[in-house]
C-alpha cells in the first residue's frame, strides 16, 4: 500500500534540543529568603542564578518549599550554601511540575542539555542514576523506579 503524504515538513523530526522550557516563576533571591512560606509545596525543578546569569545549581524536588529551606540552611550542597551566604545568588527560577516524575525528567533534560547545568551540580553519577531510573520501555505512561539507598 502506497501512503500519500498530506503534509510534509523538512524539519518535522522531533528533538528535545529545540525545546526551552519557560519557568513558572522567577524570584529575586533576597525577596524569596524573606517570603519562603509563599513557595508552593509541589514537585518542581529550581535553578539558582548568579548576578551574571551564571547557573549555579539546578535541582528537583517533590516539595519545593522544604527543599529551598534546606538549601538556605546548608544541608545539601556546601558550595551552593557558601554562594547563598556570600550573597552571590541573584534569582531563583522555578519550574512547577505535575508529578515527581515530571520534575526528575525535566531536571535531567535541563542539566544534560546544558540549558541550566550549574557549576555546583555534580554530574549524574552512577549512584544517582541507579536510585531514580525512568522506565520508558513499557507501553503507556513513563514510570519512575526508585530504589532505596
Amino acid at each position: 500500500m502506497d501512503m500519500q503524504k498530506l503534509a510534509y515538513n523538512d524539519d518535522a523530526s522531533f528533538t528535545f534540543q529545540k525545546i526551552k522550557p519557560i519557568p513558572s516563576y522567577v524570584y529575586s533571591f533576597w525577596w524569596l529568603e524573606k517570603n519562603l512560606d509563599r513557595l508552593a509545596e509541589v514537585p518542581a525543578v529550581y535553578v539558582f542564578l548568579s548576578y551574571n546569569k551564571i547557573t549555579l545549581y539546578t535541582g528537583e524536588t517533590k516539595n519545593l518549599r522544604s527543599r529551598i529551606k534546606q538549601h538556605i540552611k546548608g544541608s545539601h550542597n556546601e558550595d551552593l550554601y557558601l554562594a547563598i551566604r556570600n550573597g552571590d545568588v541573584a534569582n531563583l527560577l522555578i519550574f512547577e511540575c505535575s508529578t515527581e516524575l515530571d520534575a526528575i525528567m525535566l531536571e535531567r533534560y535541563l542539566i544534560t542539555g546544558n540549558q541550566y547545568c550549574g557549576i555546583y551540580n555534580k554530574t549524574f553519577n552512577e549512584k544517582t542514576h541507579k536510585k531514580n531510573q525512568v522506565n520508558l520501555e513499557d507501553k503507556g505512561t513513563p514510570t519512575l523506579n526508585t530504589m532505596e539507598e
